[in-house]
């Protein structure tokens, strides 16, 4: 089963529910997806769920990380958080896609990012 991993600690999030809706209305009517969503509580904590990586992997799955790329001031930053996440899976020896959600400090832009980003993947179907 392929698995997708959000750095969320709860099941029923924005960005779980924003998955979830994306993949059932784009990916179930024209082919059958079998996926499982997976809350790390954090992007600091893959050494937790590294039994499901290694699930997937012995299965000839994908794995996927979506996570938010988090402030610079916070230690984050789309190439620092990158950079960690790809040196964690090294260190864990589990191989995943990673996907970074950008931070923007306006909602409307994000708004806009997401639209964006959503048309142009699916006229790629």
């Amino acid at each position: 089963m392929n698995k997708i991993f959000i750095e969320s600690g709860r099941t029923n999030t924005n960005e779980s529910q924003f998955i979830r809706t994306i993949l059932n209305k784009f990916f179930n009517k024209s082919c059958s997806i079998d996926y499982e969503l997976i809350n790390t509580g954090g992007f600091y904590n893959l050494a937790a769920v590294k039994q499901k990586f290694e699930d997937s992997e012995s299965d000839d799955d994908k794995n996927i990380v979506i996570f938010d790329a988090d402030f610079k001031l916070s230690g984050g930053g789309f190439y620092n958080r990158k950079r960690f996440l790809l040196e964690e899976a090294q260190r864990l020896h589990v191989n995943f896609e990673l996907f970074l959600f950008p931070i923007m400090l306006k909602t409307e832009c994000l708004n806009r990012y997401y639209k964006r980003l959503l048309i142009q993947n699916i006229r790629s179907f």
